[in-house]
């Protein structure tokens, strides 16, 4: 009996050993790989679905949007299709465009005059290229567009490239570049619009006024007509690029792309190599259409180094964040998610006319359609923190996918949160109105905030509250006669993409708005 503790120590000992050999790591547990067939997005959660489920939905979701894509992006043709042939933990993955980078653009679906699109084989509209002398790389913010909630006003206000909705004004990173955003559609919804005809914004508002209950919603699932990977209801993307510096920034921790950019002097800049900051995601499914559902990603290093030691830059620096000076493991916090200092006037959410539009954000400035930009050397940062922690259950969730995306830039991503509708929920839907939804219909959180596409948001400005995607997206609504951004309806789309629709027949010419038909009743 005396041998027998040397016994269970040597027993021990071999158990540590089979225990190294069998794992990828010491200590490590072993990793579930994604699975060859991830590019096929889901297409909804299960019934009665668990947080848990709603979470993961988010995380497949991501992944399938950016599996590499096979066709030959940005030329047109077979957008949204996925290589089967690749891993996204593949080497040579990361070298590829992501599947919903080949999805179109608005301002191929929305042309002048409310004219038809074309097919997506086949748009009318080309995205907008230019050549590096051996490839051709896309020009972000190619059409020029306006920002959203600003679509209607002359002059061109708050471009889409800069534009944060409703704060139409830019963000600036530590190396003074400005973030780069940039929007997407999927096959599934691109069908939509051409069938309807609802790219045409007479279209909608004659389809509206002959009968509100017979308005076709944005498709909850795919059809027979369209391919395979592209079985999902309507789903939108808004993507946020970093030009990323030589010295100051470590790419591989990046998803990258290379392209230009548009300046609002209508300059084409470039080419950069641009990292990916932020990937919002919004989903039509059965079982999310009463709020529609909606996640956020964000690369790790935006606000807050999560390395215990952090690497160096290739300056020699050791890495901090994107979006506000750290230092790693020391990093600042703001109340309202970015440093208010000198950026506010409060006086001016009285003041919804032009040229304020009851924005307070008066730092940095707006960039509107042919005003010249500060020069890089004025620029001044803004400092951004997270006003929201990241779930418990999202940080172990993002944990577990980044062990499975090792090896891969997008093991340097993270899900902040997702919403979705649930009965036990802590957030009320608001009707296009604004009155409380009836009946009720709840949404699980309050609070959901990409910081580099909604840095000034974190609070609702018009109400200084949490706010989250519904706060905004609840009056999304088709286009009526007139001016739809002041009318409101009882019908709610949650996409405003409709808003980017234009006339066939307008008002007078060049205007935004649909001429009225004789007797049409006016109702703001």
């Amino acid at each position: 009996m005396k041998h027998l503790p040397y016994f269970l120590f040597s027993l021990l000992f071999l158990l540590l050993l089979l225990i190294q050999n069998c794992n990828p790591g010491v200590g490590q547990l072993p990793v579930d790989p994604i699975p060859d067939n991830a590019w096929k997005m889901p297409e909804d959660v299960p019934a009665s679905p668990s947080r848990h489920d709603w979470l993961q939905f988010g995380w497949e979701t991501f992944i399938a949007l950016n599996w590499p894509a096979d066709n030959n992006w940005p030329l047109p043709g077979n957008g949204g299709k996925p290589d089967m042939n690749l891993n996204i933990t593949d080497k040579e993955a990361a070298n590829r465009h992501a599947v919903w980078q080949t999805y179109l653009e608005p301002g191929q679906l929305f042309l002048a005059g409310g004219a038809a699109p074309g097919t997506w084989d086949n748009p009318v509209q080309s995205l907008h290229t230019k050549s590096n002398g051996q490839d051709l790389l896309p020009v972000l913010g190619g059409f020029g567009e306006k920002g959203l909630f600003f679509i209607n006003e002359d002059p061109e206000v708050g471009l889409l490239l800069y534009d944060l909705a409703i704060t139409p004004n830019p963000v600036i990173d530590q190396n003074k570049n400005y973030v780069l955003l940039e929007v997407r559609l999927n096959q599934s919804e691109f069908q939509y619009f051409k069938e309807t005809g609802y790219y045409d914004a007479c279209k909608q508002s004659a389809a509206l006024a002959a009968s509100p209950t017979g308005f076709k919603y944005l498709p909850q699932t795919g059809n027979g007509n369209l391919p395979e990977w592209a079985q999902q209801g309507a789903v939108e993307i808004k993507a946020s690029w970093k030009i990323l510096e030589p010295e100051a920034d470590i790419a591989e921790r990046y998803f990258t792309t290379e392209g230009y950019y548009l300046s609002p002097t209508y300059d084409t800049l470039g080419p950069y190599t641009l990292g990916l900051v932020g990937l919002h995601i919004m989903r039509n499914t059965p079982r999310s259409s009463s709020t529609w559902y909606w996640t956020t990603f964000e690369q790790v290093d935006n606000v807050k180094i999560y390395d215990k030691n952090p690497p160096r830059r290739p300056d020699g620096q050791l890495l901090s964040p994107s979006f506000n000076p750290g230092p790693a493991g020391a990093e600042p916090e703001y109340y309202f998610g970015y440093d208010t200092t000198g950026r506010l006037n409060f006086h001016l959410l009285d003041s919804i006319k032009p040229p304020n539009y009851g924005n307070p954000v008066i730092k940095p400035e707006r960039l509107d359609a042919g005003v010249p930009p500060p020069p890089k050397p004025e620029r001044q940062p803004v400092d951004c923190s997270r006003v929201a922690p990241i779930p418990a259950d999202v940080q172990n969730m993002n944990r577990d996918y980044q062990a499975r995306l090792a090896g891969t830039p997008w093991q340097y991503y993270e899900m902040i949160d997702a919403l979705f509708p649930t009965p036990n929920g802590n957030y009320r839907l608001l009707q296009p109105d604004g009155q409380s939804s009836q009946p009720a219909v709840y949404a699980n959180t309050p609070a959901l905030i990409n910081t580099t596409m909604e840095t000034y948001l974190a609070y609702k400005p018009s109400t200084w509250n949490l706010d989250n995607c519904l706060t905004c997206h609840y009056d999304a609504s088709p286009r009526t006669y007139g001016n739809e951004i002041r009318k409101k309806t009882s019908l709610q789309v949650f996409s405003y993409l409709y808003r980017r629709a234009l006339p066939s027949t307008p008002d007078s010419p060049g205007f935004f708005n649909c001429l009225e038909p004789p007797g049409y009743p006016t109702v703001d």
